[in-house]
C-alpha cells in the first residue's frame, strides 16, 4: 500500500505511508482505507493492521451526530496530490509576491531616503520606484532576438561572398620588355565591416606567352576592417606582367576558414562552405 487514509468517524487523517501510520496506536473502531479496497473497513478486519490496536477502550461518540462516513466515498491518492500541488503553487506565488514587496521597498528607500519611515511619502514615492525598476519585457527581448538573427545574417553573407570584399591588386610596377619585374607591391584591400587576421596572396610571374615562370606567397596579418594593406614583392629578372589573387583567408569576426591550397577545397560544398568547422 502506497499512501493510507484513516479516520475516527468524523474527521479522515492521511494520506500516510505504513510506516508512519504503524508509529501509533488506533481504537478497535477506526476506519481505515487505501487503494484496493472498495470502501471504509474497521481496523480490527484488516489483517495487515490489527496488530496495531491499543488497549484503550473506545470512546464514545455523541449519539446525535450524523454517522455517514462508512458509506462516504474514500479519498483518491490523486485528489490528495492535487491538493497538495495546489498549496505548494499558492505558496510559491505568496514567496514572489514577497520578494517584489522587497524589491519595490528596496528601491523606494534608495531613491526616497528622507521618506525612509515616513508611511505617506513612501507612498508617494513608489510609482518612481516602479518606473526606475529595469524592466526587459517581452518585446525588448524579441528585438534582441531579431538584432542577433540579422547581424548573422549580415555575417554569413560577408563569409560567404568573402572573394568580393577581400581583393589583391598590384601598384604600377616596372616590367622590361625582354623579362623582369620590378619595384613591384601587392595590395590587399579588406572592404568588409569585420576584421581580417592573417591572409596569404600568391604573386605568379608571368612570361609574355602566359605561362607562369615564378610564384611568390606574401602574408598579410590583421588587416582591420574598411583598411589595407601593402606588401613589397621580390624582383625577378623575368616575366612580364603579373596575377595575384588571395589563396589563403581566416577571419575570427567572420568565423570565416578558406584555404584554397587545401587538398579537399574543391570538395567544399553547401550554402555555407567557409564556415570554421572549430567554432
Amino acid at each position: 500500500m502506497k499512501a493510507l487514509f484513516y479516520s475516527n468517524g468524523i474527521d479522515i487523517f492521511g494520506p500516510v505511508n505504513l510506516a508512519e501510520f504503524s508509529e501509533n496506536r488506533y481504537y478497535k473502531s477506526t476506519l481505515i482505507w487505501y487503494e484496493g479496497l472498495k470502501g471504509w473497513v474497521n481496523i480490527a478486519d484488516c489483517d495487515e493492521l490489527k496488530h496495531l490496536i491499543g488497549t484503550m477502550a473506545t470512546p464514545a461518540i455523541d449519539a446525535g451526530l450524523q454517522h455517514a462516513l462508512p458509506n462516504a466515498t474514500p479519498p483518491l491518492t490523486s485528489q490528495v496530490a492535487n491538493t497538495n500541488r495546489g498549496l505548494k503553487r499558492s505558496l510559491l506565488i505568496a514567496a514572489l509576491l514577497l520578494i517584489l514587496l522587497g524589491i519595490l521597498t528596496f528601491y523606494n528607500y534608495n531613491l526616497n531616503p528622507a521618506a525612509a519611515g515616513n508611511t505617506v511619502n513612501a507612498t508617494i514615492a513608489l510609482p518612481n520606484a516602479i518606473d526606475t525598476l529595469p524592466q526587459d519585457t517581452a518585446k525588448q527581448r524579441k528585438l534582441k532576438h531579431d538584432a542577433m538573427i540579422a547581424k548573422q545574417a549580415e555575417i554569413k553573407t560577408y563569409r560567404i561572398n568573402w572573394s568580393k570584399f577581400i581583393i589583391a591588386t598590384t601598384n604600377d610596377y616596372s616590367a622590361n620588355e625582354l623579362g623582369g619585374i620590378s619595384d613591384l607591391k601587392i595590395l590587399l584591400k579588406n572592404n568588409c565591416p569585420y576584421k581580417i587576421d592573417h591572409a596569404q596572396v600568391q604573386v605568379n610571374y608571368l612570361k609574355a606567352n602566359g605561362t607562369v615562370y615564378h610564384t611568390e606567397r606574401l602574408d598579410f596579418d590583421n588587416l582591420e576592417a574598411k583598411t589595407s594593406k601593402e606588401v613589397f614583392a621580390p624582383n625577378s629578372d623575368r616575366g612580364v606582367s603579373i596575377a595575384c589573387s588571395v589563396i589563403i583567408i581566416k577571419s575570427t569576426a567572420l568565423n570565416l576558414c578558406c584555404d584554397k591550397t587545401a587538398k579537399n577545397f574543391k570538395k567544399l560544398i553547401g550554402e555555407d562552405p567557409y564556415r570554421c568547422f572549430l567554432q
